[in-house]
């Protein structure tokens, strides 16, 4: 089913919600207000909160598929442009094949359950989930058409030159949220906690894809791309604006560096190196500070965890736009300059990789950090705060021949903080 049917057929509760002071006494944990603590007011009081919550996540679910849905507008106006433009209806259909093939599945039956009127939280949770999903589906199509509309390349290329990390959110647990009949304090706390989890990434969800949908917008209208979302492999198109990761840049500069490796800079593991070489990764973009004050975000996604977009602009630590910057280092401890306490940065970059293989590759982190590599999360550090150690993991990893990314997430609780990547540049045996 599309969302533009969804939208048609579906619709939610419309008036002011009214909520009883019992009812926020008992969510916000209060003790006063007359709240009882015996199994039948738990249970009163916990279905009101149900019902309310129902209501308020509705309201967002109804949002985020309206987004869905503009952007499948935004995206057909962009193949109208391919197929009446010079590239014309044989390559559309090969752009349109391609793209479907390697979109990310959805499941259309997580929209049909919002039909009942008491839905659980649980299900509502996972249609939106599956309708940021597809926001990010038809967004990827539209950027891989400007490609293909201003570089008039092969589809294949088109569309292989634009990588979106689908979104990664946390999960609620059903059994907390969807209880039939809460009756203990402990039951309500769980509860409570789900609900919590449930609200916070639902309000990401909406902020982050809003403003993806505004630059999709923005982007209309035959103007030249400012670079391709992501760089192209080498031997790619010639003279891409912007910030993009060039080729070029792959290849390492006679900087020293740090970290007890004796590693070199760079980004291109050819296998002509010995066993005991290694390499740092010296270029970056960087998109932050994020909030994360008093540490109580690190479960949080921001937009870089959704999409990787060279081009995006976002809403970062107070309310400042943040946007991904590059950086050329000379050391493999990367640290922002005046970084902020409680604070969250992103760095991405791509390796190239002449020979596919398992890897040796040494991670660190200054405070919390996290690492994907091609879009799979391989690694998760201690949560304690901790000085930062080039060698703190030491593990091996897959890298498939060509370009891979890397994305890397670290947090400040306070003074310095820094993170590096280093890879031993023989695969193996």
């Amino acid at each position: 089913m599309r969302v533009s049917q969804i939208l048609t057929t579906w619709g939610v509760p419309i008036g002011v919600v009214v909520v009883s002071v019992l009812v926020i006494a008992a969510f916000s944990g209060g003790s006063g207000g007359g709240f009882g603590s015996s199994a039948r007011d738990i249970e009163r009081v916990s279905n009101q909160i149900r019902d309310h919550v129902r209501n308020r996540w509705l309201v967002q679910t109804k949002r985020m598929l309206e987004i869905s849905a503009e952007m499948e507008e935004v995206r057909q106006e962009h193949l109208t442009r391919i197929r009446d433009g010079g590239l014309g209806v044989d390559y559309l259909e090969t752009f349109v094949a391609i793209a479907v093939e390697e979109h990310a599945p959805i499941d259309s039956n997580l929209f049909a359950a919002l039909n009942d009127p008491n839905v659980p939280l649980s299900a509502v949770y996972a249609a939106t989930k599956a309708a940021e999903l597809q926001m990010t589906n038809w967004y990827r199509d539209v950027r891989a058409a400007q490609n293909a509309i201003t570089l008039e390349v092969p589809a294949v290329d088109a569309l292989g030159w634009v990588k979106v990390v689908q979104p990664r959110r946390l999960e609620v647990v059903g059994e907390d949220l969807d209880r039939p009949a809460i009756t203990s304090q402990t039951q309500l706390a769980a509860f409570r906690r789900q609900v919590s989890t449930g609200e916070s990434e639902l309000d990401a969800m909406v902020q982050q894809s809003e403003r993806i949908l505004e630059q999709a917008r923005d982007a209309q209208g035959g103007a030249s791309v400012e670079g391709i979302a992501i760089m192209a492999p080498p031997g790619g198109p010639e003279g891409n604006r912007g910030d993009t990761l060039r080729p070029d840049e792959l290849m390492p500069s006679r900087a020293t560096s740090d970290g007890g490796f004796n590693a070199t800079p760079g980004r291109i593991i050819d296998g002509s190196g010995e066993q005991n070489d290694w390499m740092y990764i010296d270029k970056w973009y960087v998109m932050g500070p994020f909030p994360n004050r008093f540490r109580q975000n690190l479960d949080a996604s921001y937009l870089p965890e959704t999409v990787i977009d060279l081009d995006n602009v976002t809403i970062g630590m107070d309310d400042q736009e943040v946007r991904w910057r590059y950086w050329d280092t000379k050391n493999s401890r990367i640290e922002p300059d005046h970084a902020p306490p409680y604070c969250v940065y992103y760095a991405w970059t791509e390796v190239y990789v002449e020979e596919a293989g398992k890897y040796w590759v040494a991670l660190g982190s200054d405070d919390f950090g996290k690492v994907w590599i091609n879009g799979e999360l391989v690694w998760t550090s201690s949560m304690e705060r901790k000085t930062w150690r080039a060698d703190e993991e030491i593990a091996e990893f897959e890298f498939k021949q060509g370009l891979n990314e890397i994305l890397f997430r670290c947090e400040n609780a306070g003074g310095t903080m820094g993170w590096s990547v280093v890879i031993n540049t023989m695969p193996n045996e």
